[in-house]
Parts: C-alpha cells; sequence; structure tokens
C-alpha cells in the first residue's frame, strides 16, 4: 500500500492514471460539433431576430479545470483512499459520523459497539467528542 502519512490506497496502481490526466487536455479543450441546421417553416418569424451570440473555438478555461478536477476525482476514488487511524496522531476532538438509517439496521449492534468503544477510547484521553447522524 501506498502511504502518504495516515491516508492509505487499497488500489495505488490505479494512481498511475494521473499520468494521462496532461494527455486529456487537448480532448477536454474541445466541444461538441455544432448542431445540425434544420429547416422548420414557422421559423422564418424568427430571422429577423439578431444573433449576438459567437460560437467559441474552444472550451473556456474554466470549463477544462474543471473537467480536469472531475477526472483527478474520479481517478483518486477509483484507488480506493482509506484513512488509517492507528497511524493518525490522536489529539483533538473525536468527530465521528454514524449512518443510522434504515440501510444501516442489519449491522447496527456492531456499529452500536465499535461506537461505544471509540467514545470510552476518546474518553480515557480526555478528548472531546462529536457524534453526528446521518438520519
Amino acid at each position: 500500500m501506498l502511504t502518504p502519512g495516515p491516508l492509505t490506497f487499497a488500489a495505488p496502481w490505479m494512481l498511475a492514471g494521473l499520468v494521462a490526466v496532461p494527455l486529456l487536455v487537448p480532448l477536454l479543450r474541445s466541444l461538441p460539433p455544432p448542431a445540425r441546421l434544420l429547416r422548420f417553416p414557422p421559423a422564418r418569424l424568427l430571422f429577423d431576430l439578431a444573433d449576438g451570440g459567437r460560437t467559441a473555438r474552444r472550451a473556456p478555461w474554466w470549463l477544462v479545470v474543471l473537467r480536469l478536477t472531475a477526472v483527478v476525482l474520479v481517478i483518486l476514488a477509483a484507488a480506493g483512499p482509506r484513512f488509517d487511524r492507528a497511524t493518525a496522531p490522536p489529539e483533538g476532538p473525536l468527530v465521528v459520523v454514524v449512518d443510522d438509517g434504515w440501510a444501516a439496521a442489519a449491522d447496527w449492534t456492531a456499529r452500536r459497539e465499535a461506537l461505544r468503544d471509540l467514545v470510552d477510547r476518546a474518553g480515557r484521553a480526555a478528548r472531546p467528542v462529536v457524534v453526528a447522524t446521518t438520519a
């Protein structure tokens, strides 16, 4: 596993996809082809309207940055990031988000025991605990 601090990746070989991101820039800068022109007889009423819009030759820079960010986030998500509690420093407040919806009912007892264990360990270390629920 690749371990940059407490962050580990389940499939670090997926991070090799980040090498291809600069190669995708020309593809992400492109725009879709223009729409086909279809003749519609009632459209004659619209012919007198002024056409103030110009068609861009390339995508704007902010759209390219947004697309590149989406590609990088998909690659990072595919690598399976995990936060390793063993190497994380045990200081500051403990923030726990608990899924207490209907889908968590199947293993609710195990979740409750794990939460109780976390809170007990934080209490022994005199760390404040913040518990948030999803439902």
